[in-house]
């Protein structure tokens, strides 16, 4: 019988899968007034499977904490896990040379409704999307972050996308029109996890932009299939549920 998961353990889970997986070993640095003290010493430096470990302590204990994954030429390198009681200084940016891939918050302020972002999935799973996910985004820190996923395993909920000012952002973000690629090749440029997408059989991608009142974008949804799978017609169906739903998903993408 599976273990059912505290909720602290299932937000560590992603933490943990991507220490383990890349063998990332962990720093842990503390709030000291306005700045942050890091433990530079190698010896206190946490091994990857000790990492949720340690963690799950501090936040029984009653921490907050703000955790993130980075990376080195895009290879996961680092595990840094920010604790604090109260008041915490800014999190800092990561290094020059360093990305950030993915990070978590605890206690997680943000709880969206998912009635809306389930209903949508089912709906756009009866006209043939086979991976469906939600994110939000955040121009401040240039990610996207995700709020609903149909795939935890491959794409959990929080995880995270870097936004660049590409191509794609210049469509989907500025002038809020849908991206859409009925071939890998049509969107191996802008996705840097197209490796993964292809791994799993899926070769098309539509993003519909969640366009609020003021014109801004708050969110997008983001569909996968088989190639070929984003005809004329389909698109316009789909377009059509995300319209349905518009300020429902402006709503819960606004918080």
């Amino acid at each position: 019988m599976a273990k059912t998961l505290t909720p602290i353990e299932a937000f560590l889970a992603t933490l943990s899968r991507l220490a383990v997986k890349h063998d990332c070993d962990g720093q842990v640095i503390w709030a000291d007034g306005p700045d942050w003290r890091a433990q530079d010493d190698e010896a206190e430096m946490l091994d990857p499977d000790e990492i949720a470990f340690y963690a799950e302590g501090m936040l029984i204990e009653g921490l907050h904490l703000h955790w993130q994954i980075l990376a080195e030429n895009d290879t996961p390198v680092l595990a840094r896990l920010f604790f604090w009681h109260k008041d915490p200084p800014p999190i800092p940016a990561p290094e020059p040379g360093l990305a950030l891939v993915a990070e978590g918050h605890w206690p997680q302020h943000w709880a969206p409704d998912m009635t809306v972002f389930a209903t949508l999935h089912a709906d756009c799973a009866d006209l043939g999307t086979i991976l469906f996910t939600v994110t939000r985004n955040d121009f401040t820190a240039m990610l996207a972050r995700r709020a609903y996923t149909s795939h935890p395993q491959e794409y959990p909920a929080q995880g995270t996308k870097p936004l660049s000012r590409d191509a794609w952002f210049d469509l989907c973000i500025t002038r809020a029109q849908p991206f859409v690629a009925n071939t890998p090749a049509a969107f191996r440029e802008y996705f840097f996890d197209h490796a993964l997408i292809t791994s799993m059989g899926l070769g098309s991608a539509a993003n519909l932009p969640v366009i609020a009142g003021d014109g801004s974008v708050p969110g997008s949804i983001n569909l996968l299939a088989e190639p070929g799978h984003f005809t004329a017609d389909r698109l316009k169906a789909y377009q059509a549920l995300v319209d349905r739903d518009r300020a429902a998903l402006v709503a819960e993408l606004s918080v």
